[in-house]
């Protein structure tokens, strides 16, 4: 699959960072869902069927991924805001993946995790032809991206929102470890496994 980011210039093809299959589990000493991986079509419905059959019985998101489609993120996201959620971020928790962190009620994170934001990337299957619409950049580029964006900077505490935003925007990523999104609010708590499995937050 090859990955396209949209800049001043038009758009840029990219080598893709995605690898591997996502997958979403539900956990139900924990009352969580657990999701592992790409977020995709594929695990966006699997997200979904599992909510549908259990969802008075989940109050936590489990996040270990490094990010995937913006559409399905949007998706799940939505569910996690409706039903007030808690997540966890475990591992490496990356652009999609960051901002379903984002919008957890309580957002935890085991010692080791890294978090990282960045702007929006377009994924297309295959060849694709440089000679996009301006309708679409704009769409994507305004619209999703920025939405993404948006929610995760006001989930920290950053004096300078918009300066950190503008950063973001001329393709510079942030990386924190779970001490350093600790210290700008974007964690309220780390947690060990033991915490996390024995039901111990909330």
């Amino acid at each position: 699959m090859r990955k396209f980011r949209y800049s001043d210039d038009g758009l840029e093809d990219v080598e893709s960072s995605y690898s591997g299959d996502g997958s979403v589990r539900y956990i139900p000493n924990i009352k969580s869902i657990f999701i592992r991986g790409v977020i995709s079509e594929d695990l966006s419905r699997d997200f979904f069927d599992l909510v549908i059959d259990n969802y008075k019985d989940i109050n936590t998101l489990i996040i270990n991924s490094g990010g995937g489609n913006v559409s399905d993120g949007l998706a799940i996201g939505d569910v996690v805001k409706d039903l007030k959620l808690n997540t966890v971020g475990v591992g490496e928790v990356f652009s999609m993946g960051a901002y379903l962190f984002s919008l957890g009620e309580k957002r935890y994170a085991l010692p080791s995790t890294t978090f990282m934001i960045h702007n929006g990337y377009a994924v297309f299957p295959g060849d694709m032809s440089f000679n996009v619409t301006q309708s679409f950049q704009a769409f994507w580029s305004n619209i999703q991206a920025n939405k993404v964006l948006d929610t995760i900077i006001r989930a920290t505490n950053v004096e300078n929102k918009e300066e950190m935003k503008n950063h973001i925007l001329l393709g510079q990523n942030v990386y924190w470890t779970t001490e350093d999104a600790l210290s700008c609010g974007f964690v309220s708590s780390i947690v060990n496994f033991t915490d996390l499995m024995d039901g111990n937050i909330s």
